[in-house]
């Protein structure tokens, strides 16, 4: 579930909102409603969310105030922002910011919300996803006996999951150029350096089972946790 946050001092606006648009959209989950900038920024720094409805224009503090405390806030994961507004002067001053992701006019019609909202939503279920199909790839590789702490098990856990987003189990038929070539650009390495890093780290591995060498890791990897690919 997505784990949202509305702060909007407009309750018939955010109840609009509620009712007419996340309603239709089963992911989002309303965790909190704030009416007033200190509030929000309290809310927080003291709870996790994955999406934000910030209106620019609440009472204590600003939506401009709080994107800017939030960059200052010890938060692990950022949450993805939606400003919803009717000033245009002060949408003009968030147009650039990383924090935000969506803009929402408050006099747009609910189907174009509805679209914008749901824009987000996607993208925020697919990191999700990703985080998920991540933690697994990692549990599997300790089971097999991987160092996490070795690059070489880091450069294997980046290989999964590069085939993993593209969606294409045929990347692993050629590893060096279609994955590694990837990760070494990534890291500013040569493709060598991955492959002596992931062969090393393997090598405890191959000495247990000589079937297991980094490509049939991979494969291995891949069909038992990133269903996606298959």
């Amino acid at each position: 579930m997505i784990k949202t946050l509305i702060a909007d001092d407009n309750l018939q606006y955010t109840k609009n909102i509620i009712n007419n648009i996340i309603s239709k959209i089963p992911s989002i989950k309303v965790e909190y409603v704030s009416t007033n900038g200190k509030e929000t920024l309290d809310i927080i720094s003291k709870m996790s969310f994955d999406l934000i409805l910030l209106d620019l224009k609440m009472p204590e503090l600003s939506g401009l105030e709080i994107l800017d405390r939030i960059d200052k806030l010890n938060i692990i994961k950022r949450p993805k922002i939606i400003i919803v507004s009717g000033e245009m002067p002060l949408i003009k001053n968030v147009i650039s910011s990383d924090n935000v992701c969506n803009i929402i006019l408050k006099s747009e019609d609910e189907n174009i919300v509805y679209r914008k909202i749901l824009e987000v939503a996607n993208d925020i279920n697919y990191e999700l996803n990703c985080d998920n199909v991540k933690e697994k790839v990692i549990l599997e590789l300790l089971n097999m006996g991987y160092n996490l702490k070795h690059k070489g098990t880091k450069y294997i856990i980046e290989s999964v999951m590069y085939i993993y987003q593209n969606n294409n189990f045929n990347m692993i038929d050629n590893l060096e150029k279609n994955v590694y070539s990837f990760v070494a650009y990534k890291h500013n390495k040569s493709m060598e350096n991955i492959k002596t890093n992931i062969i090393k780290s393997t090598k405890p591995i191959l000495e247990k089972d000589y079937s297991l060498t980094p490509k049939n890791v991979i494969t291995k990897v891949l069909i038992n946790n990133c269903t996606k690919v298959m």
